[in-house]
């Protein structure tokens, strides 16, 4: 799960980050992306991954063999 950890991790930045920057990307992009919520659906995503690995998930350590 670590290359869905970091996928989503970049296109949170990316979205957060770097689209709210008119030099970086131009407005008419931007508009179409939060438009689609983009930025709160990848939120949610972020969100409900951290609570699956902080509470719920059963690190290898403690399963039994």
């Amino acid at each position: 799960m670590a290359l869905l950890d970091r996928v989503l991790f970049w296109a949170v930045f990316a979205v957060v980050v770097v689209m709210p920057v008119d030099v970086l990307c131009p407005p008419p992009i931007m508009n179409f992306f939060y438009g689609l919520q983009i930025n709160l659906w990848l939120l949610v995503i972020l969100w409900l991954r951290l609570v699956w690995t902080t509470f719920v998930r059963i690190p290898r350590a403690f399963v039994l063999r």
